[in-house]
């Protein structure tokens, strides 16, 4: 059964289209692109437990205006002591608070009309807490243990420095190792405190980091000596289950339309059919790709991989491919829709357009991954293979090199046939499309009107022509008439600017021929657009029967 070939270039746009309604957020960010670059928390530990924290963040806004971020997951007995900011040229940003809720504090810059807009600004938000009312301060042995939980963050930072002052005592304070990745450390001490300086190179997004210091028991005097139950602080930010399923959702959605845009062809008889498991293997690798917004460890390497080893079992052989396009073209008289999906330039120019979009895709993915994008980083990567996939199968059509060389000419022509109301163009083929001379374009009668006396036939076919370069293929313009027709004269002046007019050997028949090319062609084709009423006149009603009969009869003997 012959399956109509999708349209390259309106599959890749169509998928970036659907892949952008579904993922594209619908919120302020279309407006205003601002992310957090760089996190400075010092922490001022007394000894009854308070504490007070200075965090500055510094936020660059690319585009649009910053006008309001949030600070979630604050101590409930959180208490403002100062906010203020800058901006990068050391202006003073005006800076407005509101407790939302408990424990979340919403953080206006600017007034509601302005904003910061694009440049950099450093936001200073200082807040006192209690330590000792969290729990956050434990006995465990010969030492005491400082828990120090920092603010999550919606997007991941880098460069990020904690600074953690606790008064001096007999033994200095000591950083109890995590297993955080990117962690350097360092302790100083001063007159009355001792310092712990930690810096991650990265704090991923939605992550709340708890830095642990052991100091000396006698620093808070009202620890009792037995311990109390240590109260684990843990990550609050909510697994993303939402994004996740629509996520997967979407994607399912989105490869099933590529595999159908594709156009995945029947093999025919005779060829092994590919493996059935490419649905259930793509479906599978969608869902593990899903499985990254949740932070599951390689599951965007294995979904892309099980999503690739998809493609390739479903991707036709090129002998497959080819024999199952060519069927379309068997007939006589083919669409120009068929050829055109079978010229190797149109191919080509598509291929590179295919790779500058994987390129693209790819280094969009590796930036929402830095940045802690995770959808938007599975979204990208499966543009990138969607793209590549698109370039493979593409290359797995037996181009036909004649129908590459005509399309140029029958678009020329067409400007000037339409305009005639005459004629029309028609494609016919003879024998293996894939040999030279298979195809040439016609210029047919339309209803009502017939050749001239003696015209058999006006194509465009396809020859071999030599040059120092080598042999090549070019087009070139055949019109078939007999000796003495009303036409030859006209013929015979076109001849003597371009081309030549041949007698064959049993003088039956004269041949003008004229190569297309270069200046050539445009002395030939607007010769022909002058004759056109030379050429083709109207049909008598009586004999319009008969008229058309004689050149159904013209074209079955040029056809032999």
């Amino acid at each position: 059964m012959a399956v109509t070939p999708a349209k390259p270039m309106r599959s890749v746009f169509t998928l970036l289209a659907l892949l952008v309604a579904l993922f594209a957020p619908g919120s302020a960010r279309a407006w205003t692109e601002a992310h957090p670059s760089a996190l400075a928390t010092d922490v001022v530990v007394d000894r009854d437990g308070s504490a007070i924290y200075s965090v500055r963040v510094r936020w660059t806004v690319m585009g649009g205006r910053l006008h309001q971020f949030e600070l979630a997951d604050l101590p409930n007995d959180f208490t403002l002591l100062e906010a203020s900011a800058i901006d990068g040229n050391g202006g003073a940003v005006a800076v407005t608070t509101h407790t939302s809720a408990p424990g979340r504090l919403d953080v206006s810059l600017g007034d509601d009309v302005r904003g910061v807009r694009r440049g950099s600004v450093e936001v200073l938000i200082c807040y006192g807490t209690s330590l000792r009312a969290q729990g956050a301060i434990q006995r465990a042995g010969s030492e005491a243990v400082v828990e120090i939980p920092t603010l999550p963050w919606a997007r991941a930072i880098e460069g990020v420095t904690l600074r953690v002052s606790i008064p001096t005592a007999q033994r200095r304070a000591q950083w109890v190792g995590d297993e955080s990745p990117g962690l350097t450390t360092s302790i100083d001490r001063d007159l009355s405190h001792d310092v712990v300086r930690a810096t991650r190179r990265q704090l991923p997004a939605n992550e709340r980091w708890s830095a642990r210091v052991a100091v000396d028991p006698a620093v808070f005097p009202w620890l009792s000596t037995a311990g109390t139950r240590r109260v684990v602080i843990e990550r609050r930010a909510r697994a993303p289950y939402e994004i996740a399923g629509l996520l997967a959702l979407g994607l399912c959605v989105a490869v099933a339309l590529f595999a159908r845009l594709l156009g995945r062809v029947s093999p025919p008889a005779g060829v092994a059919r590919r493996s059935g498991l490419s649905p259930s293997l793509a479906a599978v690798g969608v869902i593990a790709q899903s499985l990254h917004v949740l932070r599951v460890p390689y599951a965007l390497l294995a979904g892309t991989l099980l999503l690739a080893l998809a493609a390739a079992l479903r991707l036709p052989s090129t002998r497959v491919r080819a024999a199952a396009m060519l069927a379309r073209v068997t007939a006589r008289t083919v669409a120009e829709s068929d050829l055109t999906a079978l010229a190797p330039a149109r191919f080509s120019q598509l291929r590179v357009v295919a790779h500058a979009l994987a390129a693209l895709a790819a280094g969009v993915a590796v930036a929402a991954s830095a940045q802690g994008f995770a959808w938007a980083a599975v979204v990208a990567i499966d543009l990138a293979l969607a793209a590549a996939l698109w370039t493979a199968w593409s290359s797995r059509v037996d181009p036909l090199p004649d129908a590459a060389v005509l399309l140029p000419v029958g678009a020329r022509v067409r400007s000037f046939v339409h305009r005639s109301e005459r004629v029309r163009l028609a494609w016919r083929v003879r024998g293996d499309l894939r040999a030279g001379g298979s195809v040439s374009l016609r210029l047919v009668p339309l209803p009502g009107w017939r050749h001239v006396r003696g015209l058999r036939a006006v194509e465009c076919v396809v020859v071999e022509t030599m040059s120092a370069l080598g042999a090549s293929l070019a087009p070139e313009l055949t019109l078939r008439l007999d000796p003495g027709s009303p036409t030859e004269r006209a013929l015979r002046l076109l001849a003597a600017r371009v081309g030549a007019v041949t007698l064959s050997p049993e003088g039956e028949a004269l041949t003008y021929r004229a190569t297309l090319l270069g200046a050539d062609a445009d002395v030939a084709l607007a010769g022909l657009r002058d004759m056109m009423g030379e050429l083709f006149i109207k049909a008598p009603p009586s004999g319009s029967v008969a008229s058309s009969r004689s050149a159904a009869a013209f074209d079955r003997s040029a056809a032999r």
